[in-house]
């Protein structure tokens, strides 16, 4: 609704109401003594349509009508006759004469002339009762004799000229106003009568601007205007608004009035289902209100109220209240709670078509109550939406930036042509993962305390009035968060523009060496405007608490000194200073003699400071640069102020003792003839101009005063005028230097006058090269630098088919045992890089690595950082030659050695160099051939627990207790599922393949694969969950190639949610064969069947026969995986499904360890080493999973679990260990990160 302040104003006809009663009164508005009796068929009267007239103030409400139907029937059976029959005022129309959609009015003489029941009628004053009547005759309801509702005679007619059908529209409001009616007009009635008027005036707009009263066209559609505003005041829910319609003048006040209501009126058609879905729920009880809570919540009081809107009085106000029937309570118990307030809505109309949206939708999911009263967090009010409106805001022309900036856009180019809406913007980057979910997850990131300031459009009349443009939004950008950076360049597709951004600052510093002070000193120039450095955005802080900055020096230009340093801009330098060196820092001011006394003023104002005021005097400075104080003048001097701040007022803190005691710093400062920067130091031969003009200070003069205060290898800030005879002398003082300047010119000059002078041999020095740190928790794809590519090739070359892929397994074995700890990386690093490597390869069919994909995939799991910056691997002993383990059988594990051959299972073959096992250490390789071979068997070699195990997978386990990081210990008896409240989440367990265990004193899970046993840490629930669905629609792929991948993922998605709420998801699709699976033979894998999905578990798919049979564990027998099992013992393996001569396993070892990867890994890629179970019809490219059903565990691996294997000796215990498992020394940790800005904080990490 726009602002009234220029509209001309409009003054209405008065209304005779009267003589429009002409049954009643002469024209002389006299009253008749005798008045003409009128009866009148109740179904007669006809609902008003739309047309030109408006018959009565307000459309008909179904829930004024369904509660005087319910107040008439309930009087015929507690009071007869209670009811008062209401007046009625009709106006009789033609029902053959059709005028613009209504019927022609009958004009007094005509009806005097013609018989009443040939009209139609209209009811002015009544509609509502008149509705119930028609209700109640249809349905033959008692009440229609009781009152004699069929022909009613309680009736006054009325008609009005063409000039003046304004007054049926009074006569109508005025008959509601008169009195309070039983029931009042709900929000929602109002806000549909105003939309549909909206629409019968052609959805019509306010005026555009202020209105000449010499344009008739302007003028005519600003009285249209005001005369829909007028009628609208009529259909509100408020007596006082429907009052003031009556009035003659228009008021400008009401448009504000109006804008709760119209805000939701006139609602776009693609907001207003929205609107209408928000009604609905909130008349149902469904919306969280006022106090915050959801009336179908709420437990219900027995009140004999009927469900539906009733109307109360309290001290006088009367409002409006919903009804329901409540679900906890006594029989016939209700809940009320009070109708909607359009205060709440007067927001909407600052918002857009998708804000609206957006408001809308958090509205329906009960995040924003519908109220302007606080409630309690974290749901918010409406009036707090703005908060949330001010975030789109931000986002929007942030985006639409970004996107300018990336197209290469010209400036002039910045302009309502070009900006896009959030829809253009979803529309053209949905198919890179922009949507509403992943826009309001990185909204929810974004701090209130960051967008407060936002203009709220981009373009038109907006743009120029509110300060918005190029040049502030340039500004709010280099001040954006980086991880909104981030979300903005991965939805363009454009990642590589943001790695080029933040490493080009980083890339500017000089990290200069001084050969015989055997020092180093650092300078980063920064071109940044000093609004934004005042800004202390978090690279500048970063940057000065790295080079422990602790002086700032800052150089005031006299020019636009009023408008660039008001007392707002020198407390966002104190704030600035606080935040980068904390509570002991010193200030630099120089400004113009005469600006002293406004910088003063402002200084003064801080707190816990210590100033000393000097001057300096220009050698160059012109003889007739006076300053006049009234009658006298003096000769000017620059003012030169020391601001000292100390924790604790300890000066000594922020000051340099002198060499010598007696050693004045001298602060009125003189300067003498020096050397000033000419363009030829900038690398422009024969440019012999000044390059700072006057405004150069002696450099030597200054830096002896900053020595004084800054100690050496501590930094200095320069603001404004980053000069570099200054820059060089503060450098060879052993300084760290931060250049601010906006001026791209200077900055560049600068940095090739330091270039210049590196190179010259009088000084000894020279630039070196930051090289990134090892930082152990740097993601491995960033680690490995360039040479991630060669580990890709080397995985992948010869195209395996799989994980299984025996030439893979080795290729994989090798590298992981060389690079698992590559530059420092964290245990599990090179294990979920590989993982990922598979996802890519195996799963996604992707032929080569690309950063795009490979943090699509890792977004999921914590600490990857896209645009983190790559190691510096030069260094590396990475060398990848060429394999030829050709004649490894396919799933066969291979084991090296040291005269250059690997063994399968009594296989030799001869391994060409150089290979994998070059890259490998004497000791590495040592241990590699260990795998497999016998441990030691002392008995005191033995870790015994002091007692018996009573604990339940999950319970708190006991300082101290199964401690050992090298050692599994299970439970004893056997557990088959454990639930959410003591595991996390709902999981199945099997004896003898995933058993629970204690490792390092924490719960993990134990899972048996042919090299034996491996653990992982237990998973959160989402991670659990993901996993699982995975594993379903692996197997459901698996089962269905011929199938669209959408009917794969739909049969997938309908498998995991039955089998979640029925507690049987499996940690891998293979469990599902398992005879200890409670889903076992009940599902249907199949898309094209329409059976159901889970059958009764007397239904299987496949059911291999039995027999009984029993194993003895011999004495002594070693494991595969260097454990000792101890025996004999006698285990049935009754569970266990017959085998097949044809299908009997052939056991394999893989030495690769698993880990848990925290991404969205297949049920098969979350051990890193393949398949619980390899047989020889896998190997000869059966279906694996049709092998596994019929065959079960391998009969040569299943180990038939002992007490006790440990690769420390043997011993029998209630708590039975088992051996550690290899590839992270058995501790099945978890990849760890921590999510890293990789703006200046990390890009400078070198600079010390």
């Amino acid at each position: 609704m726009p602002d009234d302040d220029d509209e001309l104003l409009q003054h209405a006809a008065p209304i005779d109401t009267t003589r429009c009663f002409f049954l009643e009164y002469d024209e002389r508005g006299f009253a008749k003594q005798k008045v003409l009796p009128v009866l009148v068929d109740v179904m007669k009267i006809k609902r008003i349509p739309c047309g030109n007239i408006l018959f009565n103030h307000c459309s008909l409400s179904a829930n004024i009508v369904r509660g005087i139907v319910n107040a008439i029937e309930s009087s015929i059976t507690t009071e007869p006759g209670a009811w008062d029959r209401p007046e009625l005022v009709l106006a009789p129309v033609d029902r053959n004469d059709i005028v613009g959609g209504q019927g022609r009015r009958i004009t007094p003489t005509e009806f005097l002339e013609r018989d009443s029941s040939e009209f139609d009628w209209y009811a002015v004053c009544g509609q509502h009762t008149v509705e119930v009547m028609k209700t109640l005759v249809k349905k033959g309801s008692p009440a229609v004799d009781v009152y004699g509702l069929r022909a009613y005679s309680k009736v006054r007619v009325v008609y009005f000229g063409d000039e003046q059908t304004r007054g049926y529209f009074n006569v109508s409001a005025f008959d509601n106003t008169r009195e309070n009616r039983a029931m009042m007009l709900s929000f929602e009635d109002a806000v549909r009568d105003m939309r549909q008027w909206w629409i019968d005036n052609h959805r019509i707009e306010p005026p555009k601007g202020k209105v000449s009263d010499k344009d008739a066209v302007a003028v005519a559609h600003q009285k249209k205007w005001q005369n829909f505003l007028r009628a609208s005041m009529g259909k509100t829910c408020d007596k006082a608004f429907v009052k003031q319609a009556l009035e003659n003048e228009y008021s400008k006040d009401w448009s504000n009035k109006l804008r709760g209501y119209m805000n939701l009126a006139t609602s776009t058609e693609a907001v207003w289902p929205l609107v209408e879905k928000f009604f609905e729920m909130f008349n149902e009880g469904k919306l969280p209100v006022g106090d915050g809570k959801i009336p179908l919540d709420v437990p219900g009081r027995v009140e004999g109220r009927q469900p539906g809107p009733y109307t109360d009085e309290t001290k006088g106000q009367r409002t409006l209240y919903h009804c329901i029937y409540a679900r906890d309570g006594p029989k016939g118990s209700t809940v009320s709670w009070k109708d909607l307030c359009p205060s709440y809505f007067k927001n909407f109309g600052d918002l857009t078509c998708r804000e609206r949206e957006v408001a809308l939708l958090l509205l329906m999911k009960g995040e924003v109550v519908a109220t302007n009263v606080k409630v309690m967090p974290p749901r918010v009010n409406t009036e707090c939406l703005l908060d949330i409106m001010h975030k789109e805001w931000y986002m929007v022309p942030m985006f639409n930036y970004v996107v300018f900036r990336a197209e290469g856009r010209a400036d002039d180019e910045w302009n309502d042509a070009f900006f896009m809406s959030y829809k253009d913007l979803e529309d053209r980057c949905g198919p890179n993962g922009l949507c509403a979910a992943e826009w309001e997850k990185e909204r929810d990131k974004l701090h209130v305390s960051k967008v407060k300031t936002v203009p709220r459009r981009l373009g038109g009349v907006e743009e120029a009035r509110q300060g918005s443009g190029l040049g502030p939004t340039a500004a709010m950008y280099k001040e954006a968060p980086f991880h909104f950076k981030v979300f903005v360049y991965t939805s363009i597709d454009k990642l590589d523009l943001l790695r080029a951004e933040v490493k080009r600052v980083a890339s500017s510093a000089r990290h200069i060496v001084w050969d015989k002070l055997k020092k180093q000193t650092t300078l980063l120039p920064v071109c940044m405007p000093l609004k934004e450095v005042l800004a202390a955005p978090d690279d500048i802080v970063a940057a000065a608490q790295k080079m422990t900055c602790r002086a700032v020096i800052l150089d005031i230009s006299p020019a636009n000194f009023c408008t660039t340093w008001t007392s707002q801009e020198f407390d966002a330098l104190h704030s600035m200073v606080t935040k980068c060196y904390g509570s002991n820092w010193v200030l630099f001011v120089f400004a113009p003699q005469k600006v002293q006394s406004d910088v003063l003023r402002c200084l003064f104002q801080w707190e816990d400071i210590e100033l000393i005021l000097g001057t300096w005097k220009r050698v160059d400075r012109p003889s007739n640069d006076i300053m006049r104080y009234g009658n006298i003048a003096t000769a000017s001097r620059d003012m030169m102020v020391i601001v000292l701040h100390a924790e604790g007022g300890d000066l000594r803190k922020v000051t340099v003792a002198p060499r010598l005691v007696n050693d004045l710093t001298n602060v009125h400062v003189v300067e003498d003839k020096f050397g000033k920067c000419l363009g030829k130091h900038g690398g422009i031969e024969g440019d012999e101009s000044v390059v700072y003009s006057i405004w150069e200070r002696e450099p030597g003069k200054l830096r002896s005063l900053c020595g004084s205060f800054v100690g050496e290898a501590e930094g200095v800030l320069l603001l404004g005028r980053a000069h570099a005879g200054l820059v060089w002398e503060l450098l060879l003082a052993g300084n760290n230097v931060i250049a601010c300047d906006e001026s791209a010119k200077d900055i560049a000059y600068l940095t090739k006058f330091i270039d210049i002078l590196v190179k010259d041999d009088r000084f000894n020095c020279h630039i070196e090269k930051p090289r990134s740190k090892h930082r152990p928790n740097r993601d491995m794809f960033h680690k490995l630098g360039p040479k991630k590519l060669k580990v890709w090739e080397y995985l992948f070359r010869d195209m395996p088919q799989g994980r299984l892929d025996g030439k893979y397994i080795y290729r994989k074995a090798k590298a992981t045992e060389t690079l698992k700890h590559y530059h420092g990386a964290l245990t599990g690093a090179f294990e979920t890089f590989v993982a990922r490597c598979e996802i890519l390869k195996f799963d996604l069919r992707k032929d080569k690595l690309t950063s795009k994909d490979y943090a699509e995939l890792a977004k999921s799991g914590d600490g990857f950082n896209p645009v983190d910056s790559e190691e510096d691997s030069s260094d590396s002993d990475l060398e990848l030659g060429e394999d030829t383990c050709a004649e490894v059988p396919p799933g066969g594990m291979v084991q090296a050695h040291e005269d250059g051959t690997v063994h399968s299972h009594g296989w030799s073959i001869t391994v060409a160099a150089p290979s994998v096992a070059s890259m490998v250490a004497p000791s590495e390789r040592a241990a590699l051939q260990d795998i497999g071979r016998c441990g030691g068997n002392e008995e005191d070699d033995i870790e015994i627990p002091g007692e018996a195990s009573t604990l339940a997978p999950g319970d708190a386990i006991p300082s101290g207790y199964c401690a050992d990081p090298d050692t599994i210990y299970f439970l004893e008896g056997k557990h088959t599922h454990t639930g959410e409240d003591q595991w996390g989440h709902d999981i199945i367990w099997h004896e003898g393949v995933l058993q629970p265990c204690i490792q390092d004193g924490e719960w993990k899970m134990a899972v048996k694969y042919t090299s034996g046993w491996k653990t992982f840490r237990r998973m959160s629930k989402d991670i659990w969950l993901k996993t699982t669905e995975l594993a379903i629609l692996h197997r459901v792929r698996v089962e269905n190639p011929e199938q669209s991948e959408a009917a794969i993922k739909a049969k997938a998605e309908e498998l995991f949610h039955v089998l979640r709420d029925n507690r049987q998801l499996e940690y891998s699709n293979k469990f599902y064969a398992l005879r200890s699976s409670p889903s076992r033979g009940s599902i249907n894998w199949k898309v094209d069947q329409t059976a159901r999905t889970l059958e009764g578990s007397c239904s299987h798919d496949f059911m291999p026969s039995v027999e009984p049979a029993s194993v003895a564990a011999q004495a002594g027998h070693r494991g595969d995986d260097g454990t000792t099992v101890v025996g004999p013992q006698e285990v049935d393996i009754t569970s266990k499904p017959q085998i097949s001569e044809n299908s009997i396993s052939v056991a394999t070892k893989q030495s690769s360890s698993p880990i848990d990867v925290s991404t969205t890994l297949p049920s098969d890629a979350g051990a890193t080493h393949g398949s619980l179970l390899i047989t020889n019809a896998a190997m000869q490219g059966r279906s694996e999973i049709e092998s596994e059903s019929d065959v079960g565990l391998s009969m040569a691996e299943s180990q038939l679990q002992p007490s006790l294997c440990t690769g420390k000796g043997d011993a029998q215990l209630p708590l039975t260990p088992q051996g550690g498992a290899g590839g992270d020394g058995g501790k099945g940790e978890d990849v760890e990160g921590m999510h890293r800005s990789c703006n200046l904080d990390t890009l400078t990490a070198d600079i010390d």
